[in-house]
């Protein structure tokens, strides 16, 4: 699900050089270095003056990020100020509060209203615990949004909140881009005290594709990508189509998750459908029995829900206008008949 983003590691210097292999390297300001400041031979950026932050110096990474995860290796002394740990302009924010509590918040897309929402370790615990970061020693924070709703905090590891309505999915980073130890707009909110790493990871656009070929593959598939490939030239379009039809997948997997036991049952069924398709599962009673046990139950307006979200993804599909001539060709029934009978199948369900 996710790919890494960048990885800066500051045990040998303060520059924010990426070792990830990405190249997504930053621009490091009013940074000093504290050699040995982790252990023996194993120092940390030290962020101690009002400008003290670092600026990726692409926000491309960042476009569409749907999904995010940020990991931060810091040690943080007591201000009685929000702290920022890392923020991208206008999509997402991930800092401590004046008091203490860790935070996370997602920006909801503009159809939405555009609106900030977020949760804290104090007012939104899962066991209802309240907990603090905590100064004056080495600790590991974490941020989770997983492109759907849900929203997951941890401190050394340990979940500290968490929520299953955060605005979805994640926003392009704006103009100013991603900064760390400060916040995007002006010299505020810095954070006070040594960052040993930080990393991020995002949403993997070939995620679907991955997972498509878990699946034992017929020989014909490997003719049907050659053809999409020509067919599909245009790589703007085709990335917008993936784009819808992700957006809406998400809209309906939202939809059930809102049910007393929609989350449970999302669960549930992923698991188990990643299993059916690894083995080859896929045309099966099984496969039926889990894909009607999850839509066959809908109410009328779950139902209405769900019908927006085919006919979205349909018309996204035609406005491609892409020559399928070149994958007509290709005898998938005869070939690969267990994926014939997987998409007839679900399409009883839409037809329903």
């Amino acid at each position: 699900m996710f790919t890494t983003v960048l990885h800066y590691d500051f045990g040998a210097q303060a520059a924010a050089i990426d070792v990830s292999g990405r190249n997504v390297h930053g621009v490091s300001t009013g940074l000093s270095f504290a050699p040995d400041a982790q252990a023996p031979e194993r120092g940390a950026a030290v962020f101690g003056q009002p400008g003290s932050r670092i600026r990726t110096i692409t926000r491309e990474p960042f476009r569409r990020l749907t999904a995010l995860k940020i990991e931060a290796t810091v040690f943080l002394e007591s201000t009685g100020a929000r702290q920022n740990l890392v923020e991208g302009y206008l999509s997402f924010a991930f800092y401590v509060s004046p008091s203490g509590a860790l935070v996370g918040t997602a920006r909801a897309p503009e159809s939405a209203g555009g609106a900030w929402r977020g949760i804290d370790s104090v007012a939104n615990s899962p066991d209802g615990v309240a907990r603090t970061v905590p100064f004056g020693r080495w600790c590991t924070l974490t941020y989770i949004h997983d492109g759907y709703t849900n929203l997951v905090l941890l401190i050394d590891g340990q979940p500290v909140a968490t929520t299953d309505s955060a605005p979805a999915p994640l926003q392009t980073v704006g103009w100013r881009g991603v900064h760390i130890g400060n916040w995007p707009d002006a010299d505020r909110f810095t954070l006070r005290g040594s960052v040993g790493a930080v990393r991020l990871w995002r949403w993997d656009p070939s995620s679907v594709g991955k997972q498509f070929a878990t699946r034992p593959l017929a020989p014909c598939w490997a003719d049907v990508g050659k053809a999409i490939n020509v067919a599909g030239a245009d790589r703007k379009r085709l990335a917008a189509l993936y784009r819808c039809v992700i957006e809406n997948q998400q809209r309906v997997i939202a939809m059930i998750r809102r049910r007393p036991d929609g989350r449970e049952l999302v669960r549930g069924f992923a698991e188990r459908y990643r299993e059916l398709w690894a083995a080859g599962n896929i045309g099966g009673a099984e496969m039926g029995e889990l894909l009607e046990h999850l839509l066959g139950e809908l109410s009328p307006d779950e139902r209405a829900a769900y019908d927006r979200a085919i006919s979205a993804m349909s018309d996204c599909l035609a406005a491609i206008e892409w020559d399928t001539s070149h994958v007509d060709a290709i005898d998938i029934g005869t070939c690969d008949p267990d994926f014939v009978e997987y998409i007839r199948t679900f399409s009883k369900m839409v037809e329903a």
